[in-house]
C-alpha cells in the first residue's frame, strides 16, 4: 500500500498507529504513578537512547505532518 492510499480518509488506516502511540505514552509515564517503581522502559533497553513516551510524541508529530501535507496537497496549496 502506498502512502497516498494510506492517508485517504475512507481507509482510516492511521487510527491503529495513533492508538499504539497513545499506549506508548501511557506506558512511558506509568512508572511515575507507581510508588517505589524501578521499572526500566522496554524501549530504552531496545533502543538505548530514548524512552517510549518521547518516541510516541515524535511519532505523533510525524503523523500530524503527514496529515497536514496530505490536506495541503488535496487543496492545491502545494
Amino acid at each position: 500500500m502506498y502512502l497516498n492510499q494510506l492517508l485517504l480518509s475512507q481507509n482510516n488506516s492511521l487510527d491503529l498507529f495513533r492508538v499504539v502511540a497513545a499506549l506508548l505514552v501511557i506506558y512511558g509515564h506509568a512508572p511515575v504513578f507507581v510508588a517505589d517503581s524501578n521499572a526500566t522502559d522496554l524501549v530504552v533497553i531496545l533502543l538505548g537512547f530514548d524512552y517510549s513516551a518521547a518516541l510516541a510524541v515524535k511519532f505523533f508529530f510525524m503523523l500530524s505532518g503527514l496529515l497536514v501535507t496530505q490536506s495541503l496537497l488535496l487543496r492545491g496549496f502545494l
